[in-house]
């Protein structure tokens, strides 16, 4: 199914449906056409596994082409099994040297439990080759948002100073609670995290026209 994100800053379930359910007709065009009413269309069940009650995902109706297309929350991720955050948690660990035994042991003490390292190692070997093509990006944008600070250079001694430093800009800009999902979403660089969805007009995290 197509998916937009929808500006969810936090993991909170109620924040999610108080927000979607705000949303009036005008305030959700069509992704597919274009068009500026879109109502709303049932509702289908996520299961994060970090999170203790499922997501109820919110579905808009095209009137005019007669699409439908969902409305995920920034933290959530096309067909994925974990929130971002918990993605950006591992990865980041993964990044400082920290062996994937560790990190599953770790995961495992929350009650998270992947049962095996391949899923660690798919979730940073994906983010590896999509920092490689925004860090120059998200670089350029952290010296424009506070150029007052310096950047970190990358670190030697880790796992992967790219993926770090990563993260270390995302801070930058958007605080000590920034994750991959809020740069998707505000920033309309690329995605992370998401499977490719080459075929919707609206690719998971990016909106139709970039902010102000």
């Amino acid at each position: 199914m197509p998916i937009v994100s929808i500006a969810c800053l936090s993991v909170k379930r109620d924040e999610y449906e108080k927000l979607v359910d705000s949303l009036g007709p005008r305030d959700v065009p069509c992704i597919w056409c274009g068009h500026p009413f879109t109502y709303r269309h049932g509702v289908y069940i996520r299961r994060p596994m970090d999170v203790t009650r499922p997501f109820l995902i919110r579905r808009r109706f095209c009137p005019a082409c007669r699409h439908t297309f969902a409305l995920l929350p920034t933290f959530l991720s096309p067909y994925q099994r974990a929130t971002i955050p918990l993605q950006d948690e591992a990865c980041y660990r993964l990044a400082q040297g920290q062996s994937y035994e560790t990190v599953l042991r770790h995961l495992d003490v929350r009650g998270i439990h992947l049962f095996d390292m391949a899923t660690l190692r798919r979730w940073f070997r994906r983010l590896v080759l999509q920092v490689h093509k925004i860090l120059p990006a998200l670089t350029a944008l952290a010296q424009r948002e506070a150029p007052e600070l310096s950047l970190s250079r990358l670190r030697a001694g880790v796992r992967d100073a790219w993926v770090m430093a990563y993260y270390e800009r995302l801070t930058v800009w958007a605080g000590p609670s920034a994750d991959s999902g809020n740069w998707n979403l505000l920033r309309l660089i690329l995605y992370v995290f998401a499977p490719s969805l080459s075929g919707n007009r609206v690719s998971y995290g990016l909106l139709p026209t970039p902010p102000p």
